[in-house]
């Protein structure tokens, strides 16, 4: 069975009260599994980037694209959102990602030596 997870803010709260509200309402297993964390905690997959020096990194989500799509004028449904999570642009968007990401150290490197060469 695919997991979800659920992020919720709550502000003016100790860990012990969300605690004891999760379990209230959710149930004993929905608390006992929360994983409550500051709210100004960076998400893993960022402290992960962050922790290994990464210069940039990028996820995203399906709220991306329906911003896109609102963006763009077009009505967002599910059937249009997993479509075009379907095509080959977005199947292998890391790949664009990456030879992007190639050709902007690149051009750093040119602008870098370009203007040592000045100097």
């Amino acid at each position: 069975m695919p997991e979800y997870s659920v992020k919720i803010t709550l502000s003016g709260r100790s860990r012990p009260e969300i605690q004891r509200i999760l379990r209230n309402r959710l149930g004993r297993a929905v608390a006992q599994q929360a994983r409550i964390v500051r709210a100004d905690t960076p998400p893993e997959y960022d402290a992960v980037c962050l922790e290994n020096g990464h210069l940039g990194c990028v996820h995203w989500t399906d709220e991306d694209i329906r911003n896109k799509l609102e963006e763009l004028g077009i009505g967002v449904t599910p059937s249009i959102l997993d479509a075009a999570k379907c095509t080959y642009a977005l199947r292998h968007i890391d790949d664009r990602m990456i030879e992007l990401g190639w050709d902007l150290i690149e051009l750093a490197i040119r602008d870098t030596t370009a203007l040592e060469n000045i100097s």
